[in-house]
């Protein structure tokens, strides 16, 4: 009986992670959206463009630029 009571929690913590997944990702891509036609210059300067589309990863998303440049998107990064 205890092994069946700790199968179904661990069932539920596989159910609230997957859903959480979806939320986060869903929130990732509302994000994206909100950054096409933007400019966006990376930390360090070196790095500007107009984003044309941005690629959500398992690492986060990155921004695809009109000049061809890929940045990641992160902390430091400026959106104008």
């Amino acid at each position: 009986m205890a092994q069946l009571a700790q199968f179904s929690s661990v069932e539920q913590s596989i159910q609230v992670n997957q859903k959480l997944d979806t939320l986060l990702t869903s929130f990732a891509l509302s994000q994206a959206d909100a950054l096409i036609g933007r400019t966006v210059t990376s930390a360090a300067g070196d790095v500007s463009g107009t984003v044309e589309a941005v690629n959500i990863t398992s690492n986060g998303g990155v921004a695809v630029l009109d000049n061809g440049s890929e940045l990641p998107l992160g902390a430091g990064i400026v959106v104008r």
